[in-house]
């Protein structure tokens, strides 16, 4: 004959025996460390007065002048001063 009070004690002990077991290989992750996609090319040799600086670490692009095709000018900006006096050959429609 089958108690049913030692019956849920053994297969309750039971469970928590495996939850024992098998919690600390179930929540374990590969540790992965990131591709990054860019080479990593140190600090560039710069004089002392320019060590620290956002320079040392930066590389330069783009340096070569080009050539500008049209300009824009902003005007009517809450809060930001400004004239009545501009000229008729600024003033646009």
């Amino acid at each position: 004959m089958i108690r049913p009070l030692r019956f849920l004690r053994m297969s309750a002990a039971c469970c928590v025996a495996a939850a024992f077991l098998l919690a600390p290989t179930g929540c374990q992750q590969d540790k992965k460390q990131p591709v990054s996609k860019y080479p990593i090319l140190g600090k560039r040799p710069v004089p002392g007065f320019m060590k620290g600086t956002v320079y040392e670490t930066t590389d330069l692009e783009n340096t070569n002048p080009f050539l500008i095709s049209g300009w824009g000018l902003v005007v009517n900006l809450d809060g930001t001063g400004g004239s009545d006096q501009v000229p008729n050959v600024v003033i646009a429609d």
